[in-house]
């Protein structure tokens, strides 16, 4: 199961179920007008990731389907704004199966793109810092319990350099 955040026209999602046939994955984009690739495995919602109203709702609907357990795989590809990266971060991560990667593509754009750096609180790279030290960190976007969750529970960080001086993408492996 994967969740991809910020879905635009679906293309990675179509990809993704062409290159692993048995996945099922969940589109969400703000703007779900731009989608153009469907399939029976491809599962769109319009939703803003930072509403958290909005994320319980999607939540509690997948979670009516009797195959959801949890998502293998989670790719914040939305907004790139600190705030949204941080907001999807805590609603999402505690939905990661144990073994699965959640993964922020850009996630330097807020040091970057001053206009991406929204909010005044721990950036990605820090967070990935703390969590690889074991150190508690403080947000006012991400609560405790899942500061808590991602200390305890992240087996690993990866970070790899794109091929461009401005694409950066972080994996957080959970155990």
């Amino acid at each position: 199961k994967v969740l991809e955040i910020g879905s635009f026209s679906g293309s990675s999602a179509a990809a993704f179920s062409k290159y692993f046939p048995n996945c099922e994955i969940y589109c969400l984009d703000i703007n779900i007008s731009n989608f153009k690739f469907y399939s029976k495995k491809i599962h769109v919602f319009g939703l803003n990731s930072s509403n958290s109203k909005m994320v319980s709702k999607f939540i509690k609907k997948i979670k009516l389907q009797e195959t959801f357990q949890y998502f293998d795989i989670i790719i914040d590809d939305g907004s790139h704004k600190l705030s949204d990266q941080l907001n999807a971060l805590n609603h999402f991560y505690q939905y990661l199966a144990n073994g699965g990667f959640y993964i922020i593509e850009d996630y330097k754009f807020p040091d970057y793109f001053k206009h991406l750096n929204d909010v005044n609180d721990i950036k990605i790279d820090e967070l990935a810092d703390n969590i690889l030290k074991k150190r508690f960190f403080s947000s006012s976007l991400i609560s405790s319990q899942v500061i808590n969750l991602l200390l305890d529970s992240t087996k690993k960080v990866y970070r790899y350099k794109g091929n461009t001086d401005i694409s950066d993408i972080v994996f957080f492996e959970k155990t």
